[in-house]
């Protein structure tokens, strides 16, 4: 709950408050603004870790103002009732991402994100910040947090744990999201901007530590408008996480087993430290619709709510008018496998990217066979009789800086999965990126020598052949999911689509008004001529009278 004097707490208690809100944009206030709607989430699956969920805000304005592009509007409440007032709470900082004008009225509709969507840049390193990893994952918590322009807030800090196994490699090809989801996972918890527009780590907590929490970290539930729903509660029994290479497990899969794919960080001693904490830990779907409670929430806070819900507020769609509503949940998995909670279509496939990309760098390491692993990394689509050909020889040549491999097979949807810029060099070699073709282009004078090598590589050319079917299933089961992908894509179009026609439908409704006003304006123009100026009406001065 965010901090709030006693006169908060005492109007917030009855439930019959007025909430008051302000738009501040380029320090301006706005307070002629449509009741804006506010959406937050912590898990984008029902009991999940390492999510990094970017809030978003929606309202209109009308105003003759000139607005910036991608300006900060920050959103501002207080709680009323008579003549008692609140103080000012901040409800969030955003960033406008798209906006539309009414042509008639020229009201202004805003959609905006918070800062975790600047996270979905590529972690920034340098030839100088390279030294300094492996780095502890504290610092580079508080490193994205700088990058991004907020604070971390304070409580994150009581989570996150220092030592050897609490250390992150270099980021090479990965978004700050990414690592941030990582540490995320490995602590238990996950990532949000908080109203005050601070860097939280939310932990996942147990409902049936609701009664006896802190009552300022209860969300007391004094009515509902509309529906509840709630389910049957999971308990964690084990929890399950791999590293691309190896999985490690604690507990069992009994009760409900926590699982995270994949996480370059796991390590036995991470989740046997995560089992420690989570097991036993009670997850309890709900969703209440259009409930009464303090607008001072925020996720992670308990929710109570007579005999029916002891939760946790893992999900909260807020709309901020007068008589303040909110749809608040624990969702249940079905919820949230078919859509991705406020981040959008586009953020999915940025999703499916950073997996291909890491993928490129599995299979790189994956290929490491001796002195052949990096040379490897560039020649996989390249046949035997090609690598014979090519007098491929690793010991006499060095590997520099990689910044992409690009196949040539079509695997990968796009150019912009890898950067532009960088040079890749394997000296006494050419690489041709655009067919994913690497050409002998040796020093004469070593020709010989290394003819004589080849013979030595027949068998670890063997091994690397296995190595490459055993990712064949790995490839197609991306090529699946890209496939999924598209699907849902051509759905969203289709949804977006029809969006569309109703917005041109509205906007021509909004023209015949228009027209219609026109016409009324005419018509009263007309009748007030003939009610100055009845028929057969005689000036009684003369032009020569005075008045």
């Amino acid at each position: 709950m965010q901090n709030r004097s006693d006169v908060w707490k005492s109007l917030a208690a009855t439930g019959a408050f007025r909430l008051e809100t302000v738009a501040e944009i380029g320090g301006k206030p706005y307070t002629s603004i449509s009741a804006p709607i506010i959406n937050r989430a912590l898990i984008s699956d029902a009991l999940s870790v390492g999510n990094c969920v970017s809030a978003t805000l929606q309202f209109s304005l009308l105003t003759q103002d000139v607005i910036p592009k991608s300006s900060e509007i920050i959103i501002r409440k207080r709680l009323a009732e008579n003549d008692t007032y609140s103080e000012w709470l901040p409800s969030g900082t955003f960033y406008i991402s798209q906006r539309t004008s009414d042509p008639v009225t020229g009201l202004l509709t805003f959609l905006c994100y918070d800062a975790m969507l600047k996270t979905n840049a590529a972690y920034p390193i340098t030839k100088q910040s390279e030294a300094e990893f492996p780095k502890p994952m504290e610092n580079a918590i508080q490193e994205i947090a700088d990058r991004i322009g907020v604070e971390v807030d304070s409580r994150t800090w009581a989570y996150i744990e220092s030592g050897l196994d609490y250390f992150i490699p270099l980021p090479l090809g990965l978004t700050m999201q990414k690592v941030l989801g990582y540490i995320g996972a490995v602590f238990g918890g996950n990532w949000i901007i908080t109203s005050e527009n601070k860097l939280r780590f939310v932990p996942l907590l147990s409902a049936a530590n609701a009664d006896t929490a802190n009552d300022d970290s209860k969300v007391n539930v004094l009515g509902i408008l509309r529906k509840i729903n709630t389910s049957d509660s999971l308990s964690i029994s084990g929890v399950s996480m791999s590293n691309g290479t190896d999985t490690f497990t604690a507990g069992d899969d009994s009760d409900f087993l926590l699982k995270t794919p994949t996480n370059p960080y796991a390590t036995q001693y991470i989740v046997d430290s995560l089992f420690e904490k989570l097991g036993g830990l009670v997850y309890e779907p709900f969703t209440l619709e259009k409930a009464v409670y303090d607008p001072a929430a925020e996720l992670g806070d308990y929710v109570i709510s007579k005999d029916d819900v002891r939760s946790v507020l893992y999900s909260e769609t807020s709309t901020y008018n007068m008589a303040f509503r909110g749809d608040i949940s624990a969702p249940f998995k079905a919820e949230m496998e078919d859509e991705y909670p406020y981040t959008g279509t586009a953020k999915r496939v940025d999703d499916i990217e950073d997996e291909l990309r890491e993928l490129i760098t599995l299979v790189a390491d994956k290929a490491s066979i001796d002195d052949l692993s990096a040379v490897y990394a560039l020649i996989q689509n390249l046949s035997v009789e090609d690598i014979k050909t090519g007098i491929i020889h690793s010991n006499d040549y060095e590997i520099k800086t990689i910044p992409r491999v690009y196949p040539a097979k079509t695997l990968y949807p796009s150019n912009s999965l890898y950067p532009s810029n960088g040079e890749t060099v394997l000296r006494g070699f050419a690489i041709d990126f655009s067919s994913g073709v690497i050409y002998g282009a040796f020093y004469s004078e070593q020709i010989a020598a290394l003819e004589e090598s080849i013979a030595g590589y027949d068998e670890k050319i063997a091994e690397i052949d296995g190595k490459v079917s055993e990712w064949d299933s790995v490839i197609n089961n991306v090529d699946k999911r890209l496939n999924e992908q598209d699907r849902k894509l051509e759905e969203y179009n289709d949804i977006l689509n029809a969006y569309d026609l109703a917005i041109e439908d509205l906007q021509s409704g909004m023209s015949e008004i228009s027209k219609t006003v026109e016409d009324i304006k005419a018509l009263l123009e007309k009748a007030n001529k003939s009610l100055l100026y009845p028929k057969n009406f005689t000036n009684p001065i003369s032009n020569n009278e005075e008045v």
